[in-house]
């Protein structure tokens, strides 16, 4: 007849199974917050380009929105310019809170890669138009240039009408770091396309050292590996050893 475990034996076999959960939990719970950045950054992609589809059909280019070029300091003609921006192709972005010009729809403050505060304060900057959409990410509207031709080195030398930032999970949840929850994407006159370039250059000089260049990174190769190693490049190794 079979003898069932012993108390010990029971308590022992117990230590181990939470001994394995303890090593392998970590591990799998941020792989599960890493690909769920990956899926709403690719939705906040989709719906900037949908409404960026919608714009174009009733407002035509960009080049007729009447935007503005960016200056320095935030004026209310830089406001005006992301206002325009945003009124012809995001109020097609279904929200729930429209701040306008004003605080109440980002973070208080925002943190490079490193660690270090940025230094323009994006919930209090006049200058973009910003919003929280229904499915609680955080929107800015930024013009960048009237005629649709500033040109950025690190990004894909796509000339830009504007950048829109996204904080993926609002303001009042993750990090609220580049490149961990808040990307960028530029707007252009053939369409909206994730900032930052598929180069060496920028991964390791804006990627991984600021973080608001990621965005294409993590788009293209579905993770944020960046985060964790710095030996990684567009045309080898995209993942960091196991």
């Amino acid at each position: 007849m079979k003898k069932g475990f012993t108390l010990a034996e029971t308590l022992s076999m117990l230590s181990i199974i939470c001994i394995i959960a303890a090593i392998t939990l970590p591990g799998l719970n941020s792989k599960h917050q890493e690909m769920e950045t990956v899926l709403r950054l690719r939705k906040a992609y989709i719906t900037l380009n949908d409404a960026y589809e919608q714009g174009t059909s009733m407002h035509g280019s960009p080049l007729e929105w009447e935007l503005c070029d960016v200056s320095d300091d935030a004026t209310e003609e830089d406001y005006e310019g992301s206002k325009n921006m945003y009124n012809a192709f995001g109020a097609y972005i279904k929200k729930k809170k429209d701040c306008q010009g004003k605080s109440g729809c980002f973070a208080e403050k925002y943190l490079y890669i490193n660690g270090t505060e940025w230094e323009d304060n994006i919930n209090t900057a006049p200058h973009r138009y910003k919003i929280i959409t229904n499915d609680g990410m955080s929107m800015a509207f930024h013009a960048y240039s009237h005629d649709c031709s500033k040109i950025q080195e690190d990004s894909d030398l796509r000339p830009m009408c504007g950048l829109v930032f996204v904080d993926i999970n609002g303001p009042n949840k993750g990090k609220n770091m580049m490149g961990d929850d808040l990307f960028a994407f530029d707007l252009t006159e053939d369409g909206i396309f994730p900032h930052g370039a598929a180069t060496d250059t920028c991964l390791h000089q804006h990627c991984m050292v600021a973080g608001l260049h990621c965005t294409k990174w993590v788009i293209e190769n579905e993770n944020k590996e960046y985060l964790k190693c710095k030996d990684l490049s567009w045309s080898g190794k995209t993942k960091c050893n196991k």
